[in-house]
Formats: C-alpha cells, sequence, structure tokens
C-alpha cells in the first residue's frame, strides 16, 4: 500500500469496509492495526477516550503469536473498544465512576 493511501484512506474505513479491504489484499491488519494506534496516539492526550488500552508492542505480539486463529476470524484480529460499563475479563471495568 502506498505511503500516501494508507493513513488516511485506512482511518475512514469503517468495519465492513475495512474487512472488505484485507479480503482484497488492499491493506493488511497489520497495516490497520498500526493505522489505529498512530490515530490513538495523535489525539489521547486531548481527547482522553481510553480507560485501559494494551500498548501497539503488546497488541501486535499477541496478534502474531495467534495470527492464524485471527486470520479465521470474523474481526481478522482487528482491535476493539469496549465501553467499560460492561463487565470484562482481564481489563478494569469502572462503570465510569472511580468507585
Amino acid at each position: 500500500m502506498s505511503e500516501q493511501k494508507s493513513e488516511f484512506s485506512l482511518m475512514k474505513l469503517g468495519l465492513s469496509q475495512a474487512l472488505r479491504a484485507i479480503a482484497a489484499g488492499d491493506c493488511t491488519p497489520e497495516e490497520l492495526i498500526n493505522a489505529y494506534y498512530d490515530q490513538i496516539e495523535a489525539r489521547e492526550t486531548e481527547v482522553m477516550a481510553w480507560q485501559f488500552t494494551l500498548s501497539r508492542e503488546e497488541y501486535l505480539q499477541k496478534y502474531q503469536q495467534k495470527k492464524a486463529f485471527y486470520q479465521a476470524s470474523v474481526l481478522q484480529g482487528l482491535p476493539i473498544a469496549v465501553k467499560d460499563i460492561i463487565d470484562t475479563r482481564c481489563m478494569p471495568t469502572e462503570m465510569g465512576s472511580p468507585l
């Protein structure tokens, strides 16, 4: 994928479009993961949207360790966000409250 096309175009893709782009070979899950993390790193200090995230390195390491599983999965290993009012295993659930 060309450098000019990558970041801006990847960030404009909705989930269905991203999955189609992966299937068509227009991009890889790793390219999308990196584009998402680039966007988080560029904006998080201003937006403050995330209570808990894996680092880019942790996420990519987990992705590589289970790549065959992710390639066979519906989401292709793409990261997702979960509102913290939903009980999650291995992540803090704060329900919007410090209590």
